[in-house]
């Protein structure tokens, strides 16, 4: 026997028919070759093709050294699958939460707008996932539900007997109402001992304004003036009271004293450096934006 009589033919060991050469189009799927038992070869994503572990001595597990990885598909055929599951994983996230809103839509809010509470996050994550919640987790959120509802109602109850009765707080509304047209992003006054700042328009007060104070170096909350009232919190002290009824009735000239005593801009803090603004006990930018003068 010779090395010619090992070397026989393709057509010879198929008795001349290969078969017919399949095609992604037949099987529908993308417009490449597809050819039995063919491999495709590329670098290992891991290592790059080197073998090594992001150029370290320690070796590649992926590829297990080998710094190349072989698919029976092609790599457009591979990714084209992979986008494609990953909108039908969209798409069930989506659905599931659709549903679970349309089914539970108390549940589902409490979840939602408790963006910081770990706990809802994780409902929130297992909703979209699974589409509902087991029992244990269900009977936990609806817990939280009613403590917050019971919350609410508490707060509720205790602002109707903190407000104060004939305060006069348009003027400090009024101030805050015209910085807000004048483009003012966060709108804050600092009068007497006390800090007035405008609520966020998401949160739970928007339009009111805050009133904080400084006691030990930490902020004190004071309370909060919301629909032309003025309710105090329980650190509120009858003379802090007296003090905010004071500043607040007069905003334009307390804002002023506060310049001449601090040396600082009572609207953004800054000090106060011009002989303007020196002269004026505030800065005739922030002056002219708040609505108390004209220079």
């Amino acid at each position: 026997m010779s090395a010619d009589d090992l070397n026989d033919s393709l057509s010879n060991l198929f008795n001349g028919d290969t078969g017919p050469v399949r095609t992604y189009e037949s099987v529908g799927r993308a417009p490449v070759a597809f050819v039995p038992d063919r491999v495709f070869i590329e670098n290992c994503p891991a290592c790059g093709g080197t073998g090594r572990w992001r150029n370290t001595f320690r070796p590649c597990f992926r590829c297990k050294s080998k710094g190349k990885l072989t698919f029976k598909s092609a790599p457009e055929v591979r990714a084209a699958n992979r986008h494609q599951a990953a909108v039908k994983r969209i798409k069930t996230r989506e659905e599931n939460i659709l549903d679970f809103e349309k089914d539970f839509p108390v549940e589902f809010a409490w979840c939602k707008y408790n963006p910081k509470f770990d706990f809802a996050v994780s409902m929130l994550e297992a909703i979209a996932r699974y589409g509902s919640l087991t029992d244990g987790q269900m009977a936990a959120v609806r817990k939280c539900v009613a403590r917050a509802e019971s919350f609410k109602a508490q707060r509720a109850e205790a602002n109707k007997t903190r407000v104060v009765v004939g305060i006069d707080v348009s003027k400090i509304e009024a101030t805050f109402a015209t910085a807000v047209a004048n483009k003012i992003k966060s709108p804050k006054l600092r009068l007497g001992d006390f800090r007035f700042e405008m609520a966020k328009s998401y949160g739970r007060n928007p339009g009111g304004i805050y009133v904080t104070t400084k006691s030990n170096g930490e902020n004190v909350y004071l309370g909060k003036v919301l629909n032309s009232q003025f309710m105090p919190s329980p650190a509120c002290t009858a003379e802090h009271k007296e003090a905010i009824i004071r500043v607040a009735s007069n905003p334009a000239e307390e804002a002023k004293a506060y310049g001449f005593r601090s040396g600082n801009c009572s609207c953004c803090g800054k000090t106060l450096t011009k002989g303007i603004s020196i002269d004026m006990g505030i800065g005739p930018i922030c002056a002219q934006k708040y609505g108390f003068f004209t220079y």
